[in-house]
């Protein structure tokens, strides 16, 4: 507290010597043990009159109160929060595009420090490296970037395939609805409507996937699961399971 009277102590008496071109002789002299200061005026054909210095918020300077907006913005500028925390599953790219490469995978509550701001992304700093982040997908409290993770979490029946004629018919199985072969433990089909084709998803208790796959059964909020094998298939059957969007 006393560097700052100090401080304030000091800028006044910048702004009282700038304004003595203008109102008569003015001599000033702080006092920064006492945190005041003693200002002695001589107007013209008066005694000399020496009266204490009101406090800072009451002094009405127009340089002075320049220089105290001054410090006032800087204090602004240092008090922002530098650390926010993902709201969801979130990739970290390598710029500010949402086809750029990913740099790599925050789950929720995550925290993050601010690096910069942009209209739509946040560059952002954490232990695994640094990129963007799309700004939506970040909250400046842990306990609220939870609570709306969960919040855009869905419910799907989760059920398993497998290559064989049984599930695919005939001659299927071996290359999925996007040209690709599936993938034990990265493919999925679902209803495109729903999740579109590339859609990647965190799959509660499973893990992450993406939709490259479409079936005959699979409509709605239903997602089927490439597996090795029907016991693969039977494990991970889920008559309900939280099913949240990577961004």
């Amino acid at each position: 507290m006393l560097k700052k009277w100090k401080l304030l102590t000091l800028l006044t008496c910048g702004a009282l010597l700038l304004n003595s071109k203008f109102n008569n002789n003015i001599t000033v002299k702080p006092d920064i043990k006492m945190s005041r200061l003693e200002v002695t005026m001589q107007p013209i054909n008066s005694v000399p009159v020496t009266t204490a210095s009101p406090s800072p918020s009451a002094i009405v300077s127009t340089p002075l109160e320049l220089m105290t907006a001054t410090v006032l913005s800087a204090a602004a500028i240092s008090s922002e929060e530098t650390y926010m925390y993902t709201n969801g599953y979130v990739y970290v790219r390598d710029n500010k595009n949402k086809n750029a490469a990913k740099n790599f995978l925050l789950y929720p509550g995550k925290k993050v420090e601010v690096v910069k701001t942009y209209k739509k992304w946040v560059e952002i700093e954490c232990k695994y490296g640094t990129g963007y982040v799309l700004r939506k997908n970040l909250s400046r409290e842990k306990k609220e970037a939870l609570k709306e993770a969960d919040g855009k979490a869905e419910n799907f029946k989760i059920t398993g395939y497998d290559s064989c004629e049984g599930c695919c018919g005939v001659g299927g199985g071996k290359i999925t609805k996007s040209g690709r072969p599936p993938i034990v433990e990265h493919t999925i089909a679902a209803d495109l409507s729903v999740l579109p084709m590339y859609t990647e998803v965190y799959i509660e208790g499973l893990g992450i996937y993406t939709v490259e796959d479409i079936g005959g059964g699979v409509d709605g909020k239903h997602i089927d699961v490439y597996c090795n094998n029907h016991e693969e298939c039977y494990d991970i059957t889920r008559a309900e399971a939280k099913v949240f969007v990577i961004e």
